[in-house]
C-alpha cells in the first residue's frame, strides 16, 4: 500500500513538472530520443534488452532503473515519470517487482501512449517475479514485445517480425545449452543469495535454497543460517551463490561456515556499469549463469 501511495504522489508532482517542461518547450534530460524512432521506456533491464533486439534501429529504448541499481522497492523520480509519459510505449513487468509503473498506465493512455504489462501476457505462476530467467518464458515475453512494437509502429512491422524471429532462435539455443549442461549433474540443488531463481530451477529441475526472501534486503535470522548450513552439508553443496547488485556478505558468511566457495549467479534484474561496459547482455549473462550452475552442481 505504501509503494502505491508514494508512486501516486510522485505521479502528481511529476505531472506538474511535465506540464511546465512542455509549456517551456523543454525535454527532460533523461529522454532525448531521435524523432524518427519509436520511443520506448522499459522499467527493468531484461525488458529493455529484449526491446533493443526486437526494435533494432527503429526503436530508442530507455531502461528506467539506472545501471547498478537493484529494482526491489525502487521509486521513480519525477523526472523519470515525465520520461515515461513522453514515451510512445511503456513496458513493465508487474508481479510485485515494478508495480509502481501501474500508476502511470492510465495517464499514459490518456496521452495516447501504449503500455504493455508482461504479467498479463505471460502469467507469473511462481511466487517470485523473475520469470525472464526461464528462457522459454522469455520467448513469450519477446513475442509480446514484438506485437506491441508492431502495433505502435506498423510501418516497420516486418522488421520487428524478422528481428524477433532471430532473437527467438537465440533463446531456443540458450534453452538447449542449459538442458545439455544440466542434464547429468551430481547435485540437484543450489543455495542463492535471494529467492529469485524459482523459474530457472523449475525449468531445469533443480531445487533452490535462498538465504534471503524475495527482497534481497530481507535478512535471515541466525537460526535460518544454521539450518541452511546444515542443508548444505547434507546435500553436499560446496558453492554459495551471490549477486552483483547486492552485498555478498551473507553468502560469504555462510560459505565460510561450511568451507564452501562463492560464485555469481545473476538474476538479471539489472546490470552493473562494469557489465554494461564489457558488452554483456541477457544472452551473455545467462550463459555465464549456465556455466556457474554446471560447475556448482558438478555437471558432466
Amino acid at each position: 500500500m505504501q509503494s502505491r501511495v508514494s508512486a501516486a504522489l510522485v505521479l502528481g508532482v511529476c505531472l506538474g513538472v511535465l506540464g511546465l517542461s512542455l509549456w517551456l518547450g523543454l525535454r527532460t534530460p533523461d529522454a532525448t530520443p531521435p524523432l524518427d524512432r519509436l520511443n520506448v521506456v522499459a522499467t527493468i533491464y531484461p525488458l529493455a534488452d529484449f526491446v533493443k533486439h526486437v526494435g533494432g534501429e527503429f526503436v530508442y529504448v530507455s531502461n528506467l532503473i539506472p545501471a547498478g541499481v537493484e529494482p526491489h522497492d525502487y521509486e521513480p523520480t519525477p523526472r523519470q515519470v515525465a520520461q515515461v509519459l513522453e514515451a510512445d510505449v511503456l513496458i513493465y513487468l508487474g508481479g510485485g517487482l515494478d508495480d509502481w509503473a501501474g500508476d502511470l498506465v492510465d495517464e499514459a493512455a490518456r496521452m495516447g501512449n501504449l503500455s504493455l504489462s508482461i504479467e498479463k501476457h505471460v502469467p507469473l505462476t511462481e511466487h517470485d517475479p523473475h520469470i525472464w530467467l526461464d528462457p522459454i518464458a522469455a520467448e513469450d515475453i519477446v513475442t509480446a514485445i514484438r506485437d506491441t512494437l508492431m502495433a505502435a509502429d506498423p510501418l516497420h512491422a516486418e522488421v520487428y517480425l524478422h528481428n524477433a524471429a532471430v532473437y527467438l532462435e537465440s533463446l531456443r539455443a540458450l534453452d538447449s545449452s542449459f538442458t545439455s549442461t544440466l542434464s547429468h549433474c551430481q547435485l540437484n540443488a543450489i543455495i542463492v543469495s535471494h529467492d529469485a531463481f524459482s523459474y530457472l530451477g523449475r525449468r531445469y529441475n533443480f531445487d533452490i535454497y535462498p538465504i534471503s526472501g524475495l527482497s534481497p534486503e530481507a535478512e535471515p535470522s541466525a537460526n535460518d543460517l544454521v539450518r541452511l548450513a546444515q542443508t548444505a552439508r547434507e546435500l553436499g553443496i560446496t558453492t554459495i551463490f551471490f549477486e552483483t547488485l547486492v552485498s555478498p556478505k551473507l553468502s560469504a558468511t555462510l560459505a565460510q561456515e561450511i568451507a564452501a566457495s562463492t560464485a555469481v549467479l545473476n538474476p538479471l534484474e539489472g546490470l552493473s556499469q562494469a557489465e554494461l561496459q564489457a558488452g554483456d547482455n541477457y544472452l551473455t549473462v545467462m550463459d555465464k549463469n549456465r556455466e556457474a550452475l554446471g560447475s556448482a552442481m558438478l555437471c558432466q
